[in-house]
């Protein structure tokens, strides 16, 4: 299944769910209007498909010449790119080829991929909700499902901080909700972290209990939430709360 394929097939992805923690209406407004793409989405999905499928990489991305775009030379070489061909600068096409050197030369994640199947799309049907979801692997084996993130600072205590900004842990329990489902079996979750910048450092994460349980936990209140705003066919913006003045701020009274 292409990524298109799998984006217009229909199922709840961690996305949604992670917009539904807004408000219902930042997740219908998200299922009307999917997100356009960005020069960082489209970094991200290069490196990730060099990485987990560097053969459909070769196929499917080429490097730009270094030369100026406003030229004819370059109008003339993007005209000449096959339909469903993608370009990258010479200087994005650069940095990815170091920072696959790195995940392939650091042995924790270089044996978390041997042999794992790469980019494997599953579809099942929540058993407490009965909503279709969905998700995209990057790597599965029977003991361990495995994802890449790119980021500016790998280090535990940053890393921690962009996974709760992001959402990795409502990504985790959706992601290992399903594999349960499609497979009977709840392996272990990694996420595999690598800067983008010189030295390009990789570092390897394993997800605990306590982490993933708190993902399961939200997990299961967001998709209630969907279901209610399904039949209820309302999908209301924020609701009323109270306004306090936030503890920093006493302090300094």
């Amino acid at each position: 299944m292409t990524e298109q394929e799998y984006r217009t097939a229909g199922g709840i992805n961690k996305s949604a769910l992670w917009e539904m923690r807004k408000s219902p209406a930042h997740y219908k407004y998200l299922l009307d209007h999917p997100a356009e793409d960005t020069p960082a989405l489209h970094f991200g999905r290069a490196l990730h498909s060099a990485v987990l499928t560097p053969t459909a990489f070769k196929r499917d991305y080429r490097k730009a010449p270094d030369i100026d775009r406003r030229t004819k030379t370059y109008t003339a070489w993007k005209d000449s790119l096959p339909d469903g061909v993608e370009e990258l600068t010479a200087k994005d096409a650069q940095i990815i080829r170091d920072m696959v050197k790195a995940i392939r030369k650091d042995k924790r994640a270089a044996e978390l991929l041997r042999g794992t199947r790469r980019e494997k799309p599953l579809f099942w049907t929540d058993n407490r909700t009965g909503l279709l979801c969905k998700c995209r692997i990057d790597a599965l084996s029977s003991s361990a499902a495995i994802d890449l993130k790119t980021t500016t600072d790998a280090s535990s205590r940053a890393f921690q901080r962009d996974a709760m900004k992001y959402g990795y842990h409502l990504q985790a329990a959706h992601y290992l909700n399903g594999i349960e489902a499609v497979t009977g079996n709840r392996p272990d979750w990694y996420f595999i972290a690598v800067e983008k910048s010189a030295p390009y450092a990789v570092h390897v994460f394993k997800a605990t209990d306590q982490f993933i349980e708190y993902g399961d936990f939200m997990r299961d209140e967001l998709l209630e939430a969907v279901k209610r705003c399904t039949e209820s066919g309302t999908w209301d913006g924020y609701s009323m709360d109270n306004l306090d003045a936030p503890e920093w701020a006493l302090d300094e009274v």
